[in-house]
């Protein structure tokens, strides 16, 4: 159905270039038929799907994983031009799929505040206490939020420190794993989930002046 779309953008309009992300990282596909009549594809890496993949499905089902790699490998060969999140992904392109360092760039996601409320902070967020930390997105087995309840658990705990609270902001599979580990950890005093937030609640959470 994509190739199709973009074959009825192709006569309609026309384009230079195309530009697609994964997952899925399929669209090489596309992109390959497309290198024929000299148009030019970008691939923007999101995520690191071999990694995910292994992650859920915890090294299981390894030839899927396989097909993955070679997809991952295919789109980066494929592409004129490689858009990475961040340094570590530039690396595994430049490493495992063997592209070029001039045709890979950093493009770092993140708002812009010009354009964005921001509202004044609530100190009473905090609980009373001196520090704030604060977590916002999915909650899912390949994300590692529980890998904040265990800090918080070695400040708070081990490290005697009473003086810092933690707000998580999200939704996912694992929320209801990681309410059971932040009671199985004492943590309960320390830990607020808040569910999806709307922006203005976010960015009051997040502000620096807290």
């Amino acid at each position: 159905m994509t190739f199709y779309l973009s074959l009825k953008v192709l006569f309609l309009q026309g384009f230079d270039a195309i530009h697609t992300a994964n997952p899925p990282a399929t669209f090489f596909v596309v992109g390959l038929f497309y290198r024929l009549f000299g148009k030019k594809l970008i691939f923007d890496q999101h995520d690191l799907s071999p990694e995910m993949f292994r992650v859920i499905y915890k090294g299981r089902l390894k030839i899927l994983q396989k097909v993955l790699l070679f997809m991952e490998r295919r789109s980066y060969r494929t592409a004129h031009l490689v858009i990475t999140s961040n340094r570590s992904q530039k690396q595994l392109a430049l490493t495992r799929c063997g592209c070029r360092a001039s045709k890979v760039f950093v493009v770092r996601n993140g708002p812009d505040l010009r354009r964005l409320e921001v509202p004044p902070p609530e100190p009473e967020l905090k609980r009373g206490r001196r520090y704030l930390l604060a977590y916002v997105g999915v909650m899912a087995i390949q994300d590692g939020v529980e890998y904040t309840l265990y800090a918080l658990q070695e400040l708070v705990h081990k490290r005697g420190r009473q003086d810092v609270s933690l707000v998580l902001m999200g939704d996912g599979d694992s929320a209801p794993v990681l309410n059971s580990l932040a009671h199985q950890l004492e943590l309960d005093d320390y830990v607020n989930f808040t569910g999806w937030t709307e922006k203005k609640e976010t960015f009051a959470i997040l502000q620096r002046r807290m």
